[in-house]
Order: structure tokens, then sequence, then C-alpha cells
């Protein structure tokens, strides 16, 4: 009898080790991966995203060099965004004393085709008549040379940004995979064709980029949870940048609201802010 009991609980013993562990999904063929993937995004309404930027960008006469990084969300009905950016810039010019500038602000776009700005502090060696110190705590609305600045829909962080990458990408490795915490993902190396790339997102001529990177894909949602990217040689006014891409996102329909300015906001020349920050 005792030995009959100790199989049994043996027996159960071993049933309930293996309903707590966790069975790998079965892995599917990247492009079915990405079919899904586009499918699931297409019907996604909100997320919230993290991202940090390296840029080093060559040009005449000298080198731009920094940091950004951003948390925001993006809701799609409404195509409302929102960011809190933190931004480490140095502007090293030939014979001249580098010029460097750090700051915060917040982004907002309350609807498409505008974009506010509301600068929180700004820490800058190129002063333009104190400028910069008129421009804190409050929200200004950003003008071009010909009204109203476009928020750019391919640099906006959108929940749908797994359907531009299924019609532009390559996947040269990877596939399903396990990581630490026991949780499987479908990671996938991938590069960009330089064809695609300049037909999507309109790259100026002079040369072409060289964009590769990585993302992560949830294997029961489908929905993309991450993309890295570096980016080599893509044209940028008189000379070349180099940035390292780090998105991460998060809160799949279920993202809080975006801050919307306050007022309607007073007009402010987009490139006098890039003189404050020295990226002019």
């Amino acid at each position: 009898m005792k030995i009959r009991r100790g199989i049994i609980t043996a027996v159960l013993g071993c049933i309930v080790v293996a309903s707590c562990i966790k069975r790998p999904p079965t892995a599917l063929a990247p492009a079915e991966v990405m079919r899904r993937a586009v499918f699931q995004n297409q019907i996604l309404d909100s997320v919230s995203f993290d991202m940090t930027a390296l840029f080093r960008a060559n040009r005449l006469p000298g080198t731009l060099s920094g940091s950004v990084s951003a948390t925001g969300v993006f809701h799609s009905t409404e195509r409302t965004w929102s960011a809190d950016v933190r931004f480490d810039v140095s502007n090293l010019a030939p014979n001249a004393k580098e010029r460097r500038s750090s700051g915060t602000f917040a982004l907002s776009a309350p609807s498409p085709g505008s974009l506010f700005v509301l600068p929180r502090s700004i820490d800058s060696s190129f002063q333009v008549g104190g400028a910069e110190k008129a421009l804190l705590g409050q929200w200004w609305r950003l003008t071009g040379g010909t009204g109203s600045l476009q928020a750019p829909s391919v640099s906006t962080p959108d929940p749908h940004v797994v359907e531009m990458y299924a019609r532009i990408l390559n996947v040269t490795g990877g596939g399903l995979e396990r990581e630490l915490g026991g949780r499987y993902v479908y990671h996938y190396r991938v590069k960009i064709g330089s064809g695609e790339l300049l037909n999507l997102v309109g790259v100026p001529s002079g040369g072409v980029p060289d964009v590769a990177g990585d993302v992560w894909i949830n294997p029961d949602s489908f929905v993309l949870e991450r993309a890295r990217w570096t980016i080599r040689r893509l044209p940028f006014e008189d000379g070349m940048i180099d940035s390292d891409l780090d998105i991460h996102l998060r809160d799949f329909n279920v993202a809080p609201s975006a801050t919307l300015p306050e007022g309607s906001g007073a007009l402010f020349p987009l490139d006098t802010i890039l003189d404050i920050i020295s990226v002019r």
C-alpha cells in the first residue's frame, strides 16, 4: 500500500512539474511571423515607447555628435503622440571652440501636421541673445520656413512600424529563442534593402545608407516588442550621419493618454531652436 501511494505521489508530482514548464510555441517561418505581425499591428490602437539614439554626423565644416532618449505614447485612432525627450549634443568645427548643449523638453502632436514643444531645461554654450531662457516653461508651436512644421510620419513612433518593416526588410538570421526569464520570443537579424529604403522614406540622393538590426516579436500576440537599428552613411545635409537606434514598445492597447499642449501655443521658428541647441 505504501509503495502504491508512493508511486501515485511521484506520478502526480511529475504531472505538476510538467505543467509548470512552459512549452515552446510551434516555430513558424519568418514570412508567416511577419504576416501575422502586420495584421496584429494594423489593429493596434495605442502603445508606449522608450527610445535611445546615438548619432555622429560628419559634415562640412565639422562634426556633430550626441545622444537622444525619449519616452512617450502613440495613439493610432486619434493620430496623436507625445514624448519626454532628453538630449546631449556636441558641435565641433575646425579651428573653433566646441559647442555643447543638453536639455530636456516635451513634444506633442495633438493632430497630424502640428507639432508643439515645451522646453524644460536648456544648457547651451551657444547663446542666442537670451532666447534660450525665454523658451522655458511654456508650449511653443513649431514652424518651418513656410508654415506649420509637419510631424514626420516615418520617424514618428508608430505601432504600425512592423507593417513598414515587413515591406522592406530581409531576414538574415535568428528565429524562435528562449530568453533568460524563460519567455520565448521571435528574434530576427534583419537588413533593409537600400532600394526599398530609398523608395519608402525618400532618402536624398548622394549616397545609399547601410541599415541593419534586430527585431523582437511576441510569439503569442505577434506584436513588435523591440527594434534595434544600426544606420551607416545616411545622407544628411552636406555630409553623412551614423546612428544607433533602440526602441522598446509596451502597454499595447492600454497606453496612457498623450500629453496635449495647454493653449494654442505661440509660434516659434524651428531654425532658432536648432541654433540654441547647437545643431546648426
